[in-house]
């Protein structure tokens, strides 16, 4: 059959000398997995730069519903991103976010609400004028929302929020499983702010490689396939850079 439909590129893996299988979030059809062959080649159709990870692309598909590998038939970038392929910082927060929705994302379905939030929080970072080092606290609580686990903000002052019940109390859990209120106010500051709300906000950066951290452990506490991040040495080194 074939399909017009948007995709996101999440993954790609090597195959073969001259092609790649490339997970692919796409709008009609959710996650699939397409083999791309002599993608290196002079006159591939499809060549490599438009595998980027988080690149936003116009699809048309052949898509067989029997079959684990899918074809592509045409992509084209659409739209065109303009800083997030480029700029060092920005690319260390796309790849941050591609993992995790290669971990977190798997239903081989249509949902336009997940596939609406992805492509707003990447046209918003490719458009942002600066890096947005708080883009992966935000992007990993609302991504929370539609996985079934979001916090609840029933914060107070000077409460703890703790990680497995995904919520506010005024004493403390087990250590690792507790964020402490002098950061758990910049979480419920999180969570009562839209993306547009991002550029005005001003978290320490102690704060905001204390509460990555936390929301990782956050995320495999309740997904138990949530694996280590590869990515996460190298967004904290960002954050850690960042105003």
């Amino acid at each position: 059959m074939l399909i017009h439909t948007q995709g996101i590129v999440i993954r790609n893996v090597k195959y073969s000398d001259s092609g790649v299988i490339s997970k692919i979030y796409t709008r009609n059809l959710g996650m699939q997995s397409f083999l791309i062959q002599g993608i290196y080649a002079p006159k591939a159709m499809i060549k490599p730069s438009l595998l980027q990870p988080m690149t936003i692309l116009e699809l048309v598909v052949f898509h067989n519903k029997i079959k684990d590998l899918q074809r592509l038939k045409e992509a084209r970038p659409q739209p065109l991103l303009s800083s997030l392929p480029f700029d060092v910082n920005k690319g260390s927060i796309g790849l941050f976010m591609s993992e995790i929705i290669y971990k977190t994302i798997k239903e081989e379905e249509q949902n336009n609400p997940l596939f609406d939030f992805l492509m707003e929080c990447i046209i918003y970072l490719d458009q942002s004028p600066s890096s947005e080092p708080l883009m992966p606290l935000y992007f990993m609580l609302e991504l929370s929302k539609h996985l079934g686990f979001y916090p609840n903000n029933n914060n107070e002052e000077n409460y703890f929020f703790h990680l497995k019940e995904g919520e506010f109390f005024s004493y403390p859990a087990k250590e690792d499983e507790t964020i402490i209120p002098e950061h758990a106010i910049y979480l419920s500051r999180l969570l009562h702010s839209k993306l547009s709300d991002l550029q005005g906000i001003h978290i320490p950066k102690i704060s905001r490689q204390y509460l990555l951290e936390k929301l990782c452990l956050y995320y495999s506490l309740h997904m138990p396939s949530f694996t280590q991040l590869k990515s996460l040495s190298v967004l904290s080194n960002t954050m850690k850079s960042s105003d």
